[in-house]
């Protein structure tokens, strides 16, 4: 029978303490809600009946953090969109419409990093031997195993369920393995009888394979609710999702937790992806934190960040296959004196170029080699030296070959003794491989990290002490031979978004050290250095008007500039820590200036601009017509 003494375990009664208090609808009738698309944090804690707290002196206490892992898409609103004064800015910039898409659209997660701490809500000052710390925590760890056999790799993950046992301190979790054996095919074919046989399998083990369990030789009769009794005090759920996780610091007052995608494991040669998996979702965390009886609340921080990639555009030449064909481009040096009694040493040191438009339109010089000589010399004395430089390549590119060189020649007359004269011609041919080129629409892939920092002290809405984008750095990726064009749209082989997935995770890790490119603030997506460089792609004419003339700048931003020839393209084209040191302006200044740079601050709309071409507003709004325009700041 069952020891009535022991009760069954119970399912842990959570209590919110707080969440992403801008994730909170305050008025749920109105058609305007919080953001739609931004990751947020809550925080969950139950402490354990006094009858449970096990520990001498010491006090037990649970806590979840639940984290809503999504992609980033600005709200329009706070980064100005709204106001629509970039559409009537950008009028005559066509290209300007990319930008704004870089403004607008959806940038999935690929990667996150979760810290929590706990400390005392005291400001009284507290001992460092007294601070509460985590004696366990879940999920640890799930992996990508790869088997050296045929059945190749599996993933490992957590179960769902999260067990305590009596003490009230160790986590219970279960590791399952999903097996994938892959696919197996053969075929018969007889050679006169026109017989084709086909057959063909999936092999694997579906479902989960508990690791953690143990076989019994000794039959033993248990009774179920007993043990449950014995060795369970509360259980749980937590949401898993389906990716690998690291974890670290167990038994200090701050953990750390990386999640990152799991990679794609089945390929063959026609297998194509649109690159790394993203992550999305809920992720649950379970602590157990011990603290001493004299802190009576625990302060609780979470700060997520979460990695995402932006596209700077740019365009490249790329050769057009089969277009390929050599040429030959022959040229000399040549020097004669002039003799008549002229005694003027002739030099003859004139480039020689050779312009492929000239001989082949449309086509682009992709390598050139310059053979020269032998040189041809003539002379009635002594053998001279008339080569000062000889026939070289100086300059190529995709457009023209230029070769230099030097040689002279000379005449001396004599009254009595016959004249003297010297004469150097110096032959070379240049062996030229062309090509045609077309326009390719590429990008840049940058990296950059969102963060969200979540302080629960008194009371349950927390405090969000960061939002916003706090690092960016371009990725050092060469995958150009990786890439494939699957027709209507791009795509890469498995092994290249596997090896993109690794990039993207060594510069996460690298991030909290690379302060280069960390932001001293967050800023917002139409600050952020990628876009901002996407938007100097696109303004034409308007790049070399100098930042001085710019009348809608705050004056003090706009006299630090007044009398520097500094322009347009130059500034969005640096860095914002870059602008803030060459000009000593603090972050705020450096996102203001951006902003009515672009058109986004400090500049007013005129629908005329954002909706007709100039001929178009020419003719309804020229003289003597009762349209009149309207402005909004």
């Amino acid at each position: 029978m069952p020891d009535p003494e022991l009760k069954l375990p119970t399912d842990i009664p959570w209590k919110r303490r707080c969440v992403s208090a801008d994730m909170m609808d305050r008025y749920i009738c109105d058609p305007k809600g919080p953001y739609r698309w931004r990751s947020s944090i809550a925080v969950f804690e139950y402490e354990p009946e006094e009858e449970l707290q096990t520990y001498e002196g010491m006090r037990i206490t649970y806590l979840k953090v639940s984290c809503s892992i999504t992609g980033y898409q600005e709200n329009p609103k706070e980064i100005g969109l709204d106001l629509r004064g970039v559409q009537s800015h950008w009028h005559d910039q066509p290209g300007i419409a990319n930008y704004l898409d870089q403004l607008e659209k959806y940038y999935p997660c690929y990667g996150a990093v979760l810290e929590v701490a706990v400390a005392p809500e005291s400001e009284r000052e507290t001992a460092l031997e007294d601070y509460p710390y985590f004696l366990d925590f879940g999920p640890k760890k799930r992996e990508l195993y790869e088997q050296v056999t045929n059945t190749g790799e599996t993933l490992s993950r957590s179960l769902e369920d999260v067990k305590l046992g009596k003490s009230n301190t160790s986590v219970r979790t279960h590791e399952v393995l999903d097996v994938d054996k892959g696919w197996e095919a053969a075929a018969n074919v007889e050679a006169k009888g026109v017989k084709v046989g086909l057959s063909g399998g999936r092999e694997g083990e579906w479902g989960t394979k508990d690791v953690t369990q143990e076989t019994i030789q000794n039959q033993k009769n248990l009774d179920a609710s007993q043990e449950r009794r014995e060795t369970l005090s509360h259980s749980t759920q937590l949401t898993q999702m389906y990716h690998q996780l690291d974890s670290y610091h167990v038994g200090t007052n701050r953990t750390v937790f990386f999640i990152h995608p799991r990679p794609h494991v089945v390929e063959n040669e026609r297998t194509f992806v649109n690159g790394p998996r993203n992550i999305e979702g809920i992720q649950d965390f379970f602590f157990v934190v011990l603290r001493p009886r004299s802190v009576e609340r625990l302060c609780v921080s979470a700060y997520l960040e979460t990695g995402h990639i932006g596209k700077v555009p740019r365009t490249v030449l790329e050769e057009v296959p089969g277009t390929e064909f050599q040429t030959v481009w022959k040229d000399q040096f040549h020097a004669q004196p002039k003799g008549d009694d002229d005694e003027t040493t002739v030099y003859d040191d004139k480039d020689r170029i050779w312009d492929v438009y000239s001989h082949y339109p449309g086509y682009k010089i992709k390598s050139a080699a310059i053979t020269a000589g032998p040189p041809t010399i003539r002379y009635n004395y002594g053998k001279p030296n008339l080569i000062d430089v000889h026939p070289h390549i100086a300059e190529q590119n995709d457009d023209y070959v230029k070769v230099s060189g030097k040689v002279h020649s000379g005449f001396k007359n004599y009254v009595v003794d016959s004249d003297r004269w010297e004469e150097i011609t110096y032959p070379f041919s240049v062996d030229l491989v062309l090509v045609k080129k077309q326009v390719v629409e590429t990008s840049d892939d940058t990296l950059f990290l969102t963060g969200r920092q979540l302080c629960c002290r008194r009371g349950f809405i927390g405090v969000d002490l960061s939002d916003g984008i706090v690092y960016e750095r371009k990725l050092d990726l060469d995958l150009a031979d990786e890439q494939r064009d699957l027709g209507p749209g791009p795509g890469m082989s498995i092994r290249a978004a596997n090896h993109k997935s690794a990039q993207i995770r060594a510069a996460v890790i690298r991030s909290r050290t690379d302060d280069a490119h960390r932001h001293a603030k967050p800023v917002k997506l139409a600050q952020a250095d990628f876009t901002v460089k996407s938007a100097a792609q696109y303004v034409g004419r308007s790049s070399e008007k100098t930042i001085g003339a710019y009348e809608n700048l705050p004056s003090r931003i706009r006299n630090r500039f007044r009398h520097l020839n500094v322009t347009l393209g130059e500034v969005l084209g640096m860095p914002a820590r870059m602008v803030e040191d060459v000009f000593n302006l603090p972050a705020k200044d450096v996102a203001e200036l951006r902003n009515t740079l672009l058109g986004i601050a400090n500049t007013e709309y005129d629908y005329r601009k954002a909706w007709l071409t100039d001929a178009q507003v020419n003719q309804l709004f020229s003289k003597g017509t009762k349209n009149k325009p309207r402005t909004r700041s």
